[in-house]
């Protein structure tokens, strides 16, 4: 994953988690919302004319420091490397670690999921 593709992923879930799932329909008045967001939690304030130009990827170098670290932390990760460090982390999982945690189903002998059972058994006229 490039830095390119890191800094829109970001952005992306910054938006997404306010909302705005499809990039295409983002108006001027949904920008100035994300950039107060940002503000807000941040401290730092990100103009809506850099948030277009990254959100639609119109960047030939990366954006400053600080707001890398502004839409990281966003998302409450400590700065821009603690987030790509989670991100390939996400990406990189193998198939056999997501698929251990996945949740088991639940086995007959799982008395906590079929109490009706544990009651079957316990009832006085099963009793011999």
């Amino acid at each position: 994953m490039t830095d390119h593709n890191f800094v829109t992923t970001c952005l992306r879930e910054i938006f997404e988690r306010n909302g705005y799932e499809d990039p295409d329909k983002i108006t001027q008045r949904d920008y100035e919302h994300i950039s107060a967001e940002i503000a807000a939690k941040t401290s730092i304030l990100i103009s809506v004319a850099t948030l277009k130009r990254l959100m639609q990827g119109r960047f030939a170098r990366l954006p400053q420091t600080a707001t890398l670290n502004a839409i990281s932390q966003y998302l409450g990760y400590n700065n821009w490397q603690d987030y790509k460090v989670a991100v390939r982390e996400r990406v990189n999982k193998t198939p056999r670690e997501s698929e251990s945690e996945k949740p088991k189903k639940p086995s007959v002998h799982d008395v906590k999921t079929y109490p009706c059972l544990l009651y079957t058994f316990q009832s006085p006229r099963n009793r011999i």
